[in-house]
């Protein structure tokens, strides 16, 4: 009886793993899409990337795959059943078998393995390509079988509409990250365009450019450190950092790729603006500081000139061409349209 005990119960410890293992596994790998994997090997980061090319290769062959570790998973737990019968007789057997199956076997590494799929598979393919060439001559012709009758394995593609949601669903951000976030971005603007004045300025003094001028000697000798740019640079990094952090779109760009997608369905009808509602300058009208700050603020790069009826367009004024006007001038409209040449004809 203590020679049994002696290798029956290190043979039932390491039954009880072999099952939690093929068992996770099954939910852990099978539940990994394979366009999930390509997009972390595309644009991931190096460890899911890592992770994402080990587990590609076993995770393409979908069927056969989940014959094996069901194989394994099967052939175990009939062996978990057995050696606890020898060890526990009666109801105490079956009561201690079932519990090391459920919750060793099954509710633990499932729930593992769902939670930390790419990492465990990542450290479990050389085992499973071992497992998969033992049961290699049941589970191929098995896997053929069900590849004939349910075909391949889908891969999974999106529809322009659930792309759609997925990128509303990934707009988390709210209306103070959002700010936060313009704030960031504009510091970042205003820390490039501080070095490059301050590059500028020591080059116009004949002095080095930033980089090249890092130390200075001052009357004694001691290294003198220039702390204006490298004080906003490390802001500047801080920021960046901060900004890849939030996960989610802001406001706008959930509404720029949303409308994107939209795109392709909308009629010209639908994003055409009524000839009532157009902004409109007459061909007549003088550029007078009323009629330039109306123009700017009505936000249009385009502007249609018409001549006595709204219908009758004449040619387009770019808000651009405005800049260099001076309202106090009081260019007519016709002046300007016939200098840019943007008649109709």
């Amino acid at each position: 009886m203590v020679s049994a005990l002696a290798w029956q119960v290190p043979l039932l410890i390491l039954l009880i793993c072999l099952s939690a293992l093929f068992s996770g596994l099954t939910l852990g790998l099978l539940s990994l899409d394979l366009t999930d994997l390509r997009v972390a090997i595309d644009s991931g980061s190096e460890q899911e990337k890592k992770y994402a090319q080990r587990i590609l290769p076993v995770r393409q062959r979908g069927n056969q795959l989940l014959v094996s570790l069901l194989i394994g998973n099967t052939a175990v737990n009939s062996a978990i059943s057995i050696i606890s019968a020898d060890l526990f007789t009666g109801v105490i057997g079956f009561l201690l078998s079932t519990t090391f199956i459920l919750y060793l076997g099954e509710i633990i590494p499932q729930s593992l393995c769902h939670k930390f799929g790419m990492q465990i598979g990542y450290y479990t393919v050389p085992l499973v390509i071992i497992l998969m060439i033992i049961t290699w001559p049941i589970a191929w012709p098995t896997a053929l079988a069900l590849n004939k009758v349910l075909g391949p394995e889908e891969e999974l593609r999106y529809t322009r509409k659930q792309i759609k949601s997925l990128v509303t669903l990934h707009g988390t951000v709210d209306d103070e990250q959002d700010e936060d976030l313009e704030k960031i971005m504009e510091l970042g603007r205003s820390v490039d365009e501080f070095e490059e004045f301050e590059n500028q300025e020591r080059i116009g003094n004949g002095e080095k450019s930033h980089k090249e001028s890092i130390h200075e000697e001052n009357g004694n000798g001691s290294v003198v450190k220039s702390h204006s740019i490298s004080h906003f640079k490390e802001k500047d990094k801080k920021n960046q950092l901060q900004i890849q952090a939030v996960k989610g779109f802001t406001k706008d760009e959930t509404r720029v790729l949303g409308s994107a997608l939209e795109f392709w369905e909308k009629q010209v009808y639908e994003i055409m603006t009524p000839l009532e509602r157009v902004f409109m300058l007459e061909l007549n009208e003088v550029l007078d500081f009323e009629t330039m700050k109306a123009v700017f603020q009505c936000g249009h790069s385009r502007l249609p000139v018409y001549s006595e009826d709204r219908s009758n367009i004449q040619g387009v004024i770019f808000a651009k061409d405005l800049i260099l006007v001076d309202p106090d001038d009081e260019i007519p409209v016709k002046t300007l349209l016939s200098f840019f040449g943007r008649e109709l004809q």
